[in-house]
Order: structure tokens, then C-alpha cells, then sequence
């Protein structure tokens, strides 16, 4: 089981939603009642996970087949390294 300690909510360098988790970076699709939050790689990565609009955590699968990306954050922007 893998707990989420820390979740890190920044901006992209386009002004959308990123949600950090230990390292790695998630972007969300908004459903009607539900987040899901995505691995930023993509396929075939399955890394994931559900939230309400509250940030309620719902779901989660944080296993990643790839390691996490190079970024740092100024003013609260994501900018990805390489």
C-alpha cells in the first residue's frame, strides 16, 4: 500500500492544473462529479489517481514504470527540465 504524504498543486508554464506526488507529476481530466489525475508520461504508464472536487482522495495507483521527470517550481509554475 502506498501512502500519499504530500500533494503539491502548481501550475503548468500554459496556466494549467499539476498535481506532485512523490516527485512525479499528474494532470487532471474534471468528469461530473470526479478528478482523475494522470501520469503527465502517458501510455504506457498506468500511475493514477481519483479525487472529488474537494480534493478528496478517492483512488489511487501510484506504481510508475519510468522514473519521475526533472522540474523545479518558481512562483508556483512547473517548468520540465529536458
Amino acid at each position: 500500500m502506498h501512502r500519499v504524504n504530500v500533494v503539491t498543486m502548481v501550475m503548468n508554464k500554459l496556466g494549467k492544473k499539476l498535481a506532485i506526488i512523490d516527485g512525479y507529476t499528474y494532470y487532471p481530466t474534471e468528469k461530473t462529479t470526479l478528478i482523475s489525475w494522470r501520469c503527465t508520461r502517458g501510455f504506457p504508464c498506468k500511475a493514477r489517481f481519483t479525487t472529488d472536487f474537494t480534493m478528496g482522495l478517492r483512488y489511487g495507483f501510484y506504481e510508475h514504470n519510468h522514473r519521475p521527470p526533472k522540474f523545479f517550481i518558481q512562483d508556483g509554475i512547473c517548468h520540465k527540465l529536458g
